[in-house]
Formats: C-alpha cells, structure tokens, sequence
C-alpha cells in the first residue's frame, strides 16, 4: 500500500502489506477492488459486483481522497466511460468537476495514454460528453477553450475507425486545430506518429477538393490513404465503407506500389544519355515515375528508353 501522495500523483513511499483490506481500499474504482481468495471466493469489500451491475463507475470511498491522492484517476474515470459505456456515480462525477484542476499536476504523457484510450473507446462519444460536463477538458492543454468544438465532436459517428491515428486526426478536425504538428507535440507524441496524423490531415485536404486518380494515390500510400478515407467518411457522414474499398482496388492496379519496384536506375539514364550525374538524373527519374503511374509508358526498360526518345527527353 501507499503512504501520503506527493503532487497528486505519486506516494512518497510504498509499504508492503499483508492486508488485503488495506491494499483494495487504496484501489481507484470499486469494480477494480474486488479480489478472489485461493478457494474461489469472491471479496467485494466495497460493493464493486453492484456498481458493475448498475454500470456505474464509483470510487472507492471517498471521491475526493482517491482523486488528491492521484489526479490521473480523473482521466481514468472517463477514459472507463468510453470504453465500459458505463456512467460516472453522481459524488464521483461532483469530485471531478471540484478536483479536476489537480489533473494539471499530471505529466502529459500519463494523460495522452488515458485520452487515446478514450478515443479508440467503443463508446467514445458518451466518454467526450462526460469530459465536457464535469469540465475537465479545460484542465488539458491546447483544449481549455474547447467545449463548443468538444460538443461538435459528439454529433459524429466515431465507429468507424481502425486506427488510433484515426481517431487523433479525426478529433484535430473536430476541435478545429490549425496547428496539429505544435498540438501533438504539445501531448508529447513521438515524431513518427505526428508525421502520420499530419498526414492524413492533409490527404483529406486534398480529398476533399478531388477524388482519388493514380498519381495522388501513389504518392500518398495505401496506409496513410486507407486512414485517410475512413476520416473523410467520418465527416461527410457516409460510412457505408465502400469508398475504401474502391482505394484499396484501384491502389492493387497500380503499376507500380513504389519507386523501388521501377525497371530503371539511374545508372541506365546515365548510359542512354551519354551525360554527366546531376539533378537532371532525379527529375527524369520523377517524370518516368509519374509516366508508368499515370500507364503513359510501360515498366519496362526498353519501353521506358523508347518512351524518353519519343518525348525528346535523352
């Protein structure tokens, strides 16, 4: 067990007991503190069984001892709903609305765990209204100014969605963020993720001016285009999931997937046009490229020479 917290989210020690009494009384939630005895016997010391009959999410004892003793609980709590589809007890929810300001002791990471769990939550839209009515959105960075666009995001169908990337770009959209790179940076997430979720923002930028032709499937990529659709579904309110289907079967006929797979190198530029290396090599190499996506020209390298002599390009 825990002794006293220290910036409600931390014990200043920890003690091993041998009280289980003791252990499941520091426990955050009563359906987390039911245990079982070697012999199969159930100890529900603090009526968990009944709460998870009644759907309710209670804390153990008093609301507001748990909360100060970790803030993240708060969080914990709603990242529940979403995902149980269960509902905050009425002191549990009061406590939050009074104590949320200490979920700003919480060192983001922690928080970013709790909030995508309650995003990719089976009832996420149930979990975001509950983050806005006991307000503890404005405890979190980038959002203290958000309960309207918060509130929007609730009007949507979020069941759609595979990924988490899905998801945090589906939610950026929501909340109207301009700046999605410095938000995500902000919630500490690693530069690979942040490269995806941008990315798939600016596919459905583009998406949304046109539809898919070869070229700009290509150069977007099957995964990030997949992702990219099911958002644009999301908000277009269209989830009848045929449109990624039809990405995915015109991505199979493509040519070519990548670069890579082109039966030329730079090195047979070279060779047919009897010139120096320079960036001319790059540039022929993108408009070859461009020629096989768009079946301008087959991927083969005598086809592909020909091609070149026909547009005056060696």
């Amino acid at each position: 067990t825990e002794s006293e917290y220290e910036d409600f989210r931390r014990p200043s020690s920890v003690q091993f007991v041998r009280s289980l009494e003791e252990d499941l009384k520091r426990r955050d939630f009563t359906m987390n503190a039911i245990a079982m005895t070697e012999e199969g016997e159930m100890v529900d010391l603090f009526a968990g069984q009944q709460a998870i009959q009644k759907r309710e999410i209670v804390t153990v004892g008093n609301a507001a001892d748990r909360f100060q003793e970790d803030a993240l609980r708060m969080m914990r709590g709603i990242r529940f709903v979403s995902t149980l589809g269960f509902s905050l007890e009425m002191k549990t929810k009061q406590a939050i609305e009074t104590y949320g300001h200490l979920l700003e002791h919480i060192a983001i990471e922690r928080i970013t765990v709790e909030f995508e769990k309650l995003l990719t939550g089976t009832y996420c839209v149930k979990g975001l209204q509950e983050l806005v009515e006991t307000k503890l959105f404005s405890h979190l960075p980038y959002l203290q100014m958000s309960e309207e666009r918060l509130l929007k995001a609730t009007q949507y169908n979020w069941d759609s969605f595979e990924t988490d990337i899905e998801a945090w770009a589906f939610f950026l959209y929501c909340i109207g963020e301009e700046h999605p790179s410095v938000f995500l940076r902000q919630w500490k997430f690693s530069n690979k993720k942040i490269k995806d979720i941008v990315a798939v923002l600016l596919t459905i930028r583009t998406r949304r001016e046109k539809d898919w032709d070869t070229v700009l499937l290509y150069k977007t990529g099957i995964h990030i285009a997949e992702m990219a659709e099911r958002v644009y579904e999301a908000m277009i309110e269209s989830y009848d999931n045929t449109s990624v289907k039809r990405v995915q079967t015109l991505f199979e006929k493509l040519p070519i997937k990548s670069r890579q797979e082109m039966n030329v190198t730079g090195n047979d530029l070279l060779n047919w046009a009897n010139k120096k290396p320079g960036p001319w090599v790059a540039e022929m190499i993108q408009k070859i490229e461009e020629a096989i996506v768009q079946g301008n020209v087959g991927n083969e390298k005598e086809c592909i020479r020909e091609w070149l002599q026909e547009c005056n390009l060696l």
